[in-house]
């Protein structure tokens, strides 16, 4: 289960942390954005499937949480 994650840079060959999410994860699909910011979708809970999606970014969360 994630809570956080992690972006690689390939140019920079660096690793930086995500902001917290809002909702624990386990399973969940990922996507970096155009602008840098990542995309968190889907997913299960301890008990059920998530029908919500995040967008974090690297210091804060970008947005509220969204039924997807």
């Amino acid at each position: 289960m994630v809570a956080t994650g992690e972006r690689y840079d390939v140019k920079n060959d660096e690793w930086s942390r995500l902001a917290q999410m809002d909702e624990v994860r386990y399973g969940p699909g990922a996507a970096i954005l155009p602008d840098g910011r990542v995309l968190v979708a889907g997913g299960m809970s301890k008990c059920a499937y998530l029908k919500s999606a995040e967008i974090t970014t690297r210091r804060r969360k970008a947005g509220a949480r969204q039924p997807i």
